[in-house]
């Protein structure tokens, strides 16, 4: 046993304040707040991130080159027990602060798959949650996100728990317009982080 709390780490994707998928994730937040849980958000849209430039540096130490802001994003992502990514659509994606973010990884994947050095496939991969919302409400409006979220859950060693796909809201906020959304939202915090067999490692 341990005295550690979990911690949940909370990635709001989308640039809008006060968005439909920040309210969906702040919803779903409340719900995972009543278990005895550390909750830490990250906004990519705040952070300095450059896109992946693809130069390789990586391969022989498994440590990207770049140095910006996501020299701290690594940290929090190995020490989270738990991850939620919410994002809006973006022409069938993920903004592209997130994406950035996404691909930085790239450093990740090359230390666990080519370089052999984490403990990838020794121990269970923790639970990983999304929330994606988008305005046309057709299956494949939310396939490549959810494609893209399910990879970059995998190369960090988490696995998806659970999604929820919102159709419908676009106008800022609109999401309040549908209660049954925000009540998935919540119930969904309440259920991922119980009965999960933390700790992982």
């Amino acid at each position: 046993m341990t005295d550690k709390k979990p911690l949940v780490l909370a990635i709001y994707a989308s640039p809008r304040t006060g968005g439909n998928s920040g309210i969906a994730l702040d919803k779903m937040l409340e719900g995972v707040a009543t278990h005895d849980v550390e909750i830490e958000k990250l906004y990519p849209s705040k952070l300095r991130i450059s896109p992946c430039i693809e130069c390789n540096g990586c391969w022989e130490t498994g440590r990207c080159v770049i140095d910006d802001d996501m020299s701290a994003v690594y940290p929090r992502l190995r020490a989270a027990d738990y991850i939620i990514l919410s994002a809006p659509i973006f022409f069938c994606a993920l903004p592209a602060w997130t994406k950035a973010l996404i691909d930085r990884t790239q450093a990740n994947w090359v230390e666990k798959y080519v370089l052999n050095k984490t403990t990838a496939g020794k121990k269970r991969t923790k639970p990983g949650f999304y929330i994606l919302v988008g305005v046309h409400k057709t299956a494949r409006n939310f396939q490549g996100a959810g494609t893209t979220i399910k990879q970059f859950f995998e190369t960090i060693d988490f696995h998806i728990e659970g999604k929820l796909e919102f159709a419908g809201p676009d106008a800022k906020a609109e999401i309040l317009n549908y209660p049954e959304y925000i009540e998935q939202a919540y119930r969904a915090g309440i259920e991922f982080i119980a009965n999960k067999g933390y700790p992982y490692s």
